[in-house]
């Protein structure tokens, strides 16, 4: 919990001061929310080398748009609802040149197998469920952060999360 707390309130001072002209301070949001975008990212495009674009596309618009946080709001929730946002547009595009299959041409390192497997079991859900229980079992927001990102109540995103692990267990028992 403390690194939570820690992280909203080192992004929070980054984005003033990338607000203020200091785009140096993106690199605080970097080391603190890198992984989490990509993660987030990668379990809506499903491809490595596009979760990588949404994720840069990411930090551009934070960058362009730090004067928009406002002072005590949740800094992550903040930084993660544009990654959503960013990573969905991405994914519009990808359908809209009819590139779904882009995923078998892609070589996969080693290290990302696991995260196909988990991204493949995901698929039955549709996309809320699947960016809730990513944003919660993987990146370990609190049901109201996943709320405020995904844009519903914090108790909605708890029976959302619920019904969503339900419906994997019964899936894969």
């Amino acid at each position: 919990m403390a690194d939570r707390i820690t992280d909203n309130l080192e992004c929070a001072r980054a984005l003033e001061k990338a607000a203020s002209g200091d785009a140096s301070a993106l690199g605080v949001v970097y080391d603190r929310m890198a992984k989490k975008i990509f993660s987030l990212a990668f379990s809506i495009l499903s491809d490595r080398d596009a979760a990588e674009d949404a994720m840069q596309e990411t930090f551009l618009k934070i960058l362009r748009h730090a004067d928009c946080f406002r002072r005590g709001e949740n800094a992550r929730a903040w930084i993660m609802a544009i990654a959503r946002n960013t990573s969905l547009d991405a994914l519009r595009k990808r359908r809209e040149y009819d590139a779904d299959d882009a995923l078998e041409s892609v070589a996969v390192p080693d290290d990302f197998r696991d995260a196909l497997e988990v991204n493949e079991m995901l698929k039955i859900l549709d996309n809320t469920e699947r960016d809730i229980v990513i944003l919660k079992a993987v990146d370990g927001f609190r049901f109201g952060e996943i709320g405020n990102i995904i844009g519903i109540s914090s108790d909605a995103a708890r029976k959302r999360y619920r019904r969503a692990i339900q419906k994997l267990k019964t899936e894969y028992r």
